[in-house]
């Protein structure tokens, strides 16, 4: 068995599940305005384009499906999925990086 210490279990990341629109947005933004010394919100890779008013590196970095795939390949992630035709991730090095400053990282997931 092996023991987690406290100090790397505390900033391991927080996932926020729920369909579209249920405010996981809306939670994610309060902790992360309240709290940014406690909270990191984790920008999600995906192959979609952008919709209108959207920012590569603030709500998703947009990459096509073959740097995915070499994300995928390089086991650069910790979680992705295929949803309808594009793929959606979370990368391994955002995590190691809220955790290095100490902040725990929020996961956006949709169900």
């Amino acid at each position: 068995m092996k023991l987690i210490s406290q100090t790397s279990a505390e900033f391991k990341p927080l996932v926020i599940v729920g369909p579209s629109g249920a405010g996981k947005g809306t939670l994610i933004n309060i902790l992360t305005k309240k709290f940014p010394e406690k909270f990191g919100f984790s920008v999600s890779y995906t192959t979609r384009a952008p919709r209108v008013n959207e920012v590569h590196g603030v709500h998703y970095f947009f990459v096509s499906h073959e740097e995915f795939q070499k994300k995928i390949d390089n086991d650069d992630f910790i979680e992705y999925c295929k949803v309808h035709t594009n793929f959606y991730g979370t990368e391994k090095a955002q995590i190691r990086d809220f955790s290095q400053k100490r902040i725990i990282p929020l996961l956006d997931i949709d169900i």
